[in-house]
């Protein structure tokens, strides 16, 4: 049986995607599964044990449609027995249709595309995104097992290879080190600056902790206005640059947690295996974005504002209505959970998994 996935989105997306490859090669093992993606997201999926190929499409051929269409025919020539269009918009439905599938899947919607373009579709009620992806696979068997974990394979050499950058910089690997998420690209997931330094400033009074500020170009001057802001400098580093997602996938893996706002960062962080601590921001719907089931409220937690005024669920979903697509006032809002109950969970957090043995041994821990 042949499979192509089609994901012609952003990282994230790909990243949320690399839970379905295992999946399908843990129930149909004997199956070639290939994936369509951007070239800049193939670092995703690169080493990945469940992928027989990796198909990409390059920035010419984005803008070029010829070329674009052109690479699709030859991807007609697998004659794939199912294809599963995970974006399901305008370009991957024409996609579909170039690759001619037997078997074309989607989720189940009411576009016209939608029913012209697929002859598999799947209604799909699940509001959690790696449940959304792997619900398809009942287009193939409807009694199938579904495993949520996501994971970029990083190889030794590379995590190798930032540590160094790392020692370089100055980085003492016998003190507990945590990757601060202070950014976004968008502004209503940002916590307040100042109560990340509040954290921030406790933590290293608290654990001597070692603080990453990872950065790319644009967002390196917030990196710095933080760094001014905290009184012993020589624990935070903003210099060790990252030339793509593997090498930043490498960085978060060298570190002993993730500590920062919600958002891809985070989902790259538990991909690798290290602890997370997310501040979500005011209307995030947590369970939606659940990635791995058996992990989640141990390794990887978060705090959000219902936590913080200890909504119920019906009144949190309430109180979201209320802002809706109000972007300052969502803003305004996340400003009400304030640094003091963020660091009581922090703190939670770390001593639970201090007590398990669950960190580094080379770790000493701040007495």
């Amino acid at each position: 049986m042949k499979i192509l996935l089609i994901q012609l989105k952003q990282i994230g997306d790909v990243l949320i995607t690399t839970s379905l490859l295992k999946n399908i090669k843990e129930n149909f093992p004997d199956s070639k599964v290939d994936i369509l993606v951007y070239d800049y997201c193939s670092g995703v999926v690169k080493n990945n044990p469940y992928i027989d190929n990796i198909m990409t499409v390059s920035a010419e051929e984005r803008a070029n449609s010829l070329k674009f269409y052109a690479k699709m025919y030859k991807l007609r020539k697998e004659k794939y027995d199912y294809s599963f269009d995970l974006l399901a918009d305008v370009r991957s439905a024409i996609v579909t249709f170039f690759v001619g599938a037997k078997n074309k899947v989607v989720s189940k919607k009411n576009k016209l595309r939608n029913k012209i373009f697929y002859n598999k579709r799947i209604e799909n009620k699940n509001s959690n995104v790696v449940m959304y992806r792997n619900y398809l696979l009942k287009a193939i068997k409807e009694d199938i097992k579904f495993n949520s974990e996501v994971k970029i394979y990083i190889e030794k050499s590379e995590k190798d290879r930032v540590k160094e950058r790392m020692n370089s910089n100055g980085v003492d690997f016998s003190k507990p080190i945590a990757a601060f998420g202070i950014n976004s690209r968008r502004e209503y997931k940002i916590w307040n600056i100042d109560y990340f330094i509040e954290v921030i400033e406790f933590l290293i009074t608290k654990y001597d902790m070692q603080v990453i500020f990872y950065n790319n170009e644009s967002e390196r001057e917030y990196a710095l206005i933080a760094k001014e802001k905290i009184s012993k400098k020589e624990n935070v580093f903003t210099d060790i640059y990252t030339k793509d997602i593997r090498d930043l996938a490498a960085l978060l893996q060298n570190c002993d947690m993730f500590i920062g706002n919600e958002g891809g960062p985070r989902h790259i962080a538990e991909s690798v295996g290290i602890f997370t601590f997310a501040i979500g921001y005011t209307t995030h719907s947590e369970e939606d974005w659940i990635l791995n089931e058996k992990k989640w409220g141990f390794e990887n937690r978060m705090v959000q504002i219902d936590d913080y005024f200890k909504m119920e669920k019906k009144e949190f979903e309430q109180y979201k209505k209320t802002i809706g697509r109000d972007r300052e006032k969502e803003k305004e809002e996340f400003k009400k959970l304030k640094p003091e109950f963020v660091k009581e969970k922090i703190v939670e957090m770390i001593e639970e998994l201090k007590e398990k043995g669950c960190f580094r041994e080379e770790i000493e821990w701040k007495r």
